[in-house]
């Protein structure tokens, strides 16, 4: 497992949406083919070609389920062949991301992409088996499959990396 700054930077823009421009604020657009609520479980299922729309985050899953306890959501956890992320920058750079299983826990403030990930952006790319990233203090990890030959990939584009 390695740790790496710039993919902290890309989890925070893509997986969370939120910037100065206050994305928490923003309204939340989720279509799908079926929607499944179940109230003893505190758990709502967004099933078939889920799309979330958020400020300049967009989203695309097979599935989605809400997890919820009191009221306040506890566990986020999407799948898909893969999951599809863009997140749309001020500057018109978009970050774009990918992965079988992508699990977000809002009161632990973490993040974890499963299967294939990848994330790109304009300075560079990651490709990782998992990705596991903590939203408070910005720590982000990156490993390999412990069957899998490859390990995780990095590219930087230096020219990107420095103010110009």
């Amino acid at each position: 497992m390695r740790n790496f700054p710039v993919l902290g930077t890309m989890l925070l823009l893509v997986l969370t949406g939120q910037t100065s421009m206050g994305n928490e604020d923003r309204e939340i657009k989720i279509a799908a083919d079926k929607v499944v609520y179940r109230a003893a479980a505190n758990k709502i299922l967004y099933q078939g070609n889920v799309s979330l729309q958020r400020g300049p985050l967009s989203f695309k899953a097979n599935s989605l389920e809400v997890t919820a306890d009191g009221g306040e959501i506890t566990r986020v956890e999407a799948r898909g062949t893969p999951i599809q992320l863009v997140y749309k920058r001020n500057d018109s750079e978009n970050v774009t991301g990918k992965a079988n299983r992508l699990v977000y826990r809002p009161t632990q403030r973490r993040v974890t992409m499963e299967g294939d990930v990848t994330l790109q952006q304009e300075v560079g790319s990651i490709q990782a088996h998992t990705i596991h990233y903590n939203l408070e203090t910005q720590e982000a990890t990156a490993g390999s499959a412990e069957d899998e030959e490859r390990g995780v990939e990095v590219i930087l584009s230096p020219q990107r990396l420095l103010p110009q």
